[in-house]
């Protein structure tokens, strides 16, 4: 029974850490860094693209919502899109 035990906790846990606590930002850009694959948004805050996230067509003074995580410190965006 022990064994088991420790084996359910292990995944309780496990499963746990795989969950992805995502939320959504509305902003304006205000600047853009294509060579680090960041932009800054009105809110002051910096959001990196993950590298399968397109921004070839984002632009300064675009209204835009993020879909971002916290990993490390840093807000890693896996999806962007233009409102109104």
């Amino acid at each position: 029974m022990k064994k088991l035990s420790i084996a359910t906790t292990i995944v309780i846990l496990g499963t746990g850490a795989a969950q992805a606590d995502w939320s959504n930002v509305t902003g304006t850009i205000t600047s853009i860094d294509k060579g680090k694959h960041q932009l800054m948004l009105n809110d002051g805050q910096t959001y990196s693209l993950r590298p399968d996230v397109k921004g070839d067509d984002l632009k300064v003074g675009a209204r835009i919502i993020v879909s971002m995580e916290k990993q490390d410190g840093v807000n890693m965006v896996r999806s962007v899109s233009r409102t109104g």
